[in-house]
């Protein structure tokens, strides 16, 4: 089935919600569980740091972590910067769609954002990939075996992050399917693409030298 893309709970909650402070807690394990944040961290290890942009950055934890190993470090998100966030990370709160043309950088990261948008918006974010060297995302892979993982989770996550979960599943992606609609091609472009057990799929982009 093709991804289908619906409104997410936990985005329209008020940031200081108590439901929302304990999905943003469950999405902290989540990513801890998935190797979201080690991931990144493993894919950026044996580059010069630079400036990263990090879209949907959340409770800031992988922003602390690239500022501690010397990255400069630009957060997008709709969510407040939180308190525990460091001080050297700019954290811009702007709707993504409206900053397209203004995010430049060394490389773009975003663990479990890019499944927010429907495919046209994600054609429209090629001006925006374009700004950069290299490309990181980890988002939920869409297959059955994903959604099994999430109901074995059930019983320790809120309500939000259950029904969050599931869409996000449905909206995840295939391999191939991300790098086509950022418009990515391979004849510019070094693209690797991986899936794991644990319902992760990863891809990283690097622009190939002229």
């Amino acid at each position: 089935m093709g991804r289908r893309v619906v409104p997410e709970k936990l985005d329209s909650l008020p940031a200081d919600a108590p439901e929302a402070s304990r999905s943003r807690q469950d999405l902290q394990r989540i990513n801890a569980l998935m190797g979201n944040h080690a991931w990144v961290i493993g894919s950026l290890g044996n580059r010069l740091p630079g400036q990263v942009v990090e879209l949907g950055s959340g409770d800031g934890q992988l922003a602390n972590a690239l500022v501690e190993l010397g990255w400069k470090v630009t957060a997008v998100d709709l969510a407040p910067k939180p308190s525990s966030c460091s001080s050297e990370v700019n954290w811009l709160r702007v709707d993504l769609r409206d900053v397209v043309d203004e995010l430049e950088g060394d490389v773009l990261l975003g663990c479990l954002v890019w499944h927010h948008f429907q495919n046209s918006e994600l054609n429209n974010f090629r001006k925006l990939v374009g700004g950069f060297h290299g490309v990181l995302a980890t988002e939920p892979w869409r297959v059955p075996h994903a959604r099994l993982l999430g109901m074995a989770l059930c019983p320790f996550i809120n309500s939000v992050t259950r029904h969050d979960m599931f869409v996000s599943i449905k909206a995840g992606f295939h391999r191939g399917e991300l790098p086509s609609l950022l418009d990515l091609s391979i004849s510019d472009w070094e693209i690797q693409e991986a899936v794991t057990l644990l319902g992760a799929y990863r891809f990283e982009a690097w622009r190939r030298q002229a």
